[in-house]
């Protein structure tokens, strides 16, 4: 499955069992807060000052799945 912009922070730590590793490494050390998790990773991004498509990216190389 595809990570996109629209995806829930709590999905995409669902999908990827390396979603801590990429968000705590692009600002995003937020995984704690529980309505955190219930926004798309693009207003996480925009809370934080993360840089989505970069983020989106990563989360779609192949050696991040």
């Amino acid at each position: 499955m595809k990570i996109t912009r629209d995806t829930l922070v709590c999905e995409a730590l669902k999908i990827n069992k390396k979603s801590v590793r990429i968000l705590e490494e692009n600002k995003m050390g937020f995984l704690l807060c529980p309505t955190s998790q219930l926004d798309t990773l693009e207003e996480a991004a925009k809370k934080h000052g993360a840089n989505i498509d970069e983020i989106l990216d990563i989360f779609n190389q192949k050696s991040y799945r």
